[in-house]
């Protein structure tokens, strides 16, 4: 990554609080309210577009998009697939967390993804 000046750290620290954010909410969603769920759900949104606009330069755009797409394909197949086998564990409802986890992760992930994509896609336009 580039040097941490300005926009970039701003955009640093978004990810880090999405990421807490995420894995506070994923592990506590079965006892919060509708209401708080889809507060922190469109907080996690917010955090993903700062990321998408502050964190990712030119020179880093490719390998965020190909990493996020990735982590996207691998989140929606195994948020299903995890919380589904290890829904049979009784211990913490490991499976739920985990699937909670890669779900919310998605959301935070995806309007970051969005906002690279399409910034790369202007700049070969403008090129």
């Amino acid at each position: 990554m580039a040097k941490n000046i300005g926009n970039k750290s701003i955009g640093a620290w978004a990810f880090l609080v999405g990421v807490i954010i995420v894995l506070i909410l994923a592990i506590f969603s079965s006892s919060l309210s509708e209401n708080v769920q889809g507060w922190a759900v469109a907080i996690i949104l917010l955090v993903g577009l700062v990321v998408g606009f502050m964190n990712i330069t030119r020179g880093e755009s490719t390998k965020f998009i190909l990493a996020t797409v990735a982590l996207v394909i691998v989140s929606s197949m195994g948020a299903n697939a995890i919380g589904s086998s290890l829904m049979k564990l009784s211990f913490l409802s490991l499976g739920e967390i985990l699937g909670n986890v890669l779900t919310y992760l998605m959301i935070l992930i995806v309007p970051a993804l969005i906002i690279v994509a399409l910034k790369s896609i202007f700049e070969v336009a403008k090129d």
